[in-house]
């Protein structure tokens, strides 16, 4: 059974991990938002106004992941859909993780089929 505030687990720990590899950050809080908030442009709000990390949500041709500036948050369609943080891109497998999932690395076939093709970047 998936946790009441599952959604929160999932985008805080995202949101830290984006954040302490973009900029030196100390203690990083908490952020409550409601779960039809779950998106690319509330993880956009927080980086740029409380961060200061000039963001963007893009949509990219699978091909052009190679020219990705890493981390980036991806939106994955498995498990009814998930968020996760793209840490690298090499020798055709893709790199990735998520609180439920842990550490990860898909080829890259496999990753078009599940990727949307929508990322957050700074």
């Amino acid at each position: 059974m998936i946790e009441k505030d599952h959604h929160l687990i999932s985008f805080n720990f995202l949101l830290k991990k984006f954040i302490q590899q973009n900029i030196k950050a100390g203690k990083i809080k908490d952020y409550y938002i409601p779960m039809e908030d779950y998106n690319f442009f509330s993880f956009y709000n927080i980086l740029k106004d409380d961060f200061n990390i000039d963001a963007a949500v893009v949509r990219l041709e699978h091909e052009d992941l190679e020219e990705l500036p890493f981390p980036a948050i991806a939106f994955l369609k498995i498990n009814g859909g998930i968020f996760v943080l793209i840490n690298d891109y090499k020798d055709g497998k893709v790199y990735w993780e998520n609180k439920d999932y842990g550490k990860q690395v898909n080829t890259f076939s496999l990753f078009k089929r599940i990727s949307d093709t929508v990322f957050l970047i700074s």
